[in-house]
């Protein structure tokens, strides 16, 4: 369904070149994260991250103290395919100079 939506966006993404953020339920597939990543490199972006919550794999109740006491906490990592998961944010960079 990302994909689809910005299909329909396409006159702006090619004009404007703003940074996209979307989710990926699956890599594979006509619909999955791989081809909207490979449609959004024809238009011209040129970095992909995955916004990731830092202590994922701690327990639940680790993760809500850290939460509490710190905040949010995530970092941005940089990516070139995608593995078979789900990702709740990716981020699509155009090139620098524009």
């Amino acid at each position: 369904a990302e994909l689809a939506a910005l299909m329909g966006l396409e006159k702006t993404l090619r004009r404007d070149l703003p940074v996209v953020l979307f989710e990926s339920n699956f890599s594979d597939g006509l619909q999955g994260g791989e081809a909207t990543i490979g449609w959004l490199r024809s238009l011209g972006y040129s970095s992909f991250a995955s916004l990731e919550e830092i202590g994922a794999a701690l327990p639940k109740w680790h993760r809500l103290l850290r939460r509490l006491w710190l905040g949010e906490i995530a970092e941005a990592r940089s990516i070139e395919r995608l593995e078979n998961r789900r990702y709740s944010m990716l981020i699509a960079l155009p090139p620098c100079d524009t």
